[in-house]
């Protein structure tokens, strides 16, 4: 059993989204500072005004098939030939580039517009980040189980980031995460 709920709470001077997951495994939750005052889950999306819960949709999901990309470290298709195919693959594709520089903006799109892929991947063994950039248990743990709930998909590169071992909690990992078929194109391309 499931229990979802997520709220805008005022926090000082500027408004913060928080999200809080609980499930049958314990509780998840993830915290950001975003822009805009809304909050997803896959049932509901709504905004909370001194108190009182707004629905403005009543059902949110991931379709299976993408428009946009959003590709984190660009750096990296300069060392990584297979990331620089997947990015040259979308600019063929004629899919919309929705990139902002910010993971948690990129990730609201995806949930807002039911489509997307947003990608972090690693650099290479030379690179700062050789295994990405993105930290496992605060960013890409929370946003894939969202994402997971909503009919997408994450992955590393090799598995879920959902299966994938927390060994330490300032783990990175790559990311690649959003529309279904194209998160498993992506990741085929990445393994060629």
């Amino acid at each position: 059993m499931y229990t979802r709920g997520c709220g805008i709470f005022d926090v000082g001077h500027r408004t913060s989204d928080l999200v809080i997951v609980a499930s049958h495994q314990g509780l998840i939750v993830e915290g950001w500072n975003h822009v805009e005052d809304r909050c997803q889950d896959r049932d509901a999306i709504g905004v909370v005004d001194v108190g009182e819960f707004k629905l403005l949709r009543s059902h949110m999901g991931v379709a299976d098939e993408a428009k946009n990309y959003s590709p984190g470290n660009l750096r990296a298709v300069t060392t990584n030939a297979q990331y620089a195919a997947a990015v040259e693959g979308w600019m063929a594709d004629e899919k919309t580039l929705r990139y902002s520089g910010c993971m948690v903006a990129d990730i609201h799109h995806i949930l807002s517009k039911g489509q997307g892929i947003f990608s972090n991947i690693g650099g290479g063994e030379d690179s700062k980040y050789p295994d990405g950039k993105l930290r496992h248990v605060f960013e890409c743990g929370p946003f894939a189980y969202l994402v997971e709930e909503a009919g997408g998909l994450s992955s590393d590169g090799v598995q879920s980031i959902l299966d994938k071992k927390i060994t330490d909690v300032d783990q990175r990992t790559a990311i690649i995460i959003g529309s279904k078929n194209e998160v498993e194109k992506t990741v085929g391309i990445l393994s060629a």
